[in-house]
């Protein structure tokens, strides 16, 4: 309650924690979320993945994480980014192309992200970055759609710990709503 879980979520964590084998709370917590939670690792995609979330959540930085993970684990990576506004953000992606030897390209449009991803297509990971979306905005999520169906990428939704639960869940459906079935959350250490 202190944290503003919603009080359903609440009422199937406590359940399912009940059920844990311990009397530790913090492992009985751990298993319930095991429990009515899926986790897989990100980079097990045999398409592209496509980062989407609001503006400033994190999508670059993730992003230039699993790329330099990737890389730094032998996989061939390709990375494009959508984000061809943003000051510093193509900046980012390709230092980080540079750094890690990894294929760099923008795409202004769905057109250009198709035919970026053409290109790459030959990369074990091909990562793509998009522009921060408003989640009420419906002009933003139909734009974001265009690049998400242009893709036929997984679309993986960045979205920082601590924010509001309800708007959290909101922003969710949103995302859901073009595609959007998986969470990565940042700023857990915060």
């Amino acid at each position: 309650a202190r944290h503003g879980t919603p009080p359903r979520l609440a009422g199937l964590l406590v359940g399912a924690a009940r059920t844990a084998d311990t009397r530790d709370p913090v492992l009985a917590l751990a298993g319930a979320l095991d429990i009515l939670f899926t986790f897989r690792p990100v980079m097990h995609s045999s398409r592209p993945i496509l980062l989407v979330g609001p503006p400033g959540a994190g999508k670059t930085v993730t992003l230039a994480k699993l790329g330099a993970r990737a890389a730094v684990e032998g996989k061939t990576v390709g990375i494009v980014t959508t984000d061809c506004v943003r000051t510093g953000g193509a900046d980012q992606l390709a230092s980080l192309a540079k750094h890690f030897e990894v294929q760099a390209r923008m795409a202004e449009d769905p057109d250009a992200l198709a035919a970026a991803l053409a290109d790459l297509g030959r990369h074990e990971l091909v990562l793509i970055d998009s522009v921060g979306t408003n989640p009420f905005a419906q002009n933003e999520l139909r734009a974001l759609a265009a690049f998400a169906e242009a893709s036929r990428a997984e679309i993986l939704l960045v979205l920082p710990a601590g924010l509001d639960c309800t708007e959290s869940a909101e922003t969710a459906e949103a995302f859901a709503a073009i595609g959007a079935s998986r969470l990565i959350v940042t700023r857990l250490d915060s």
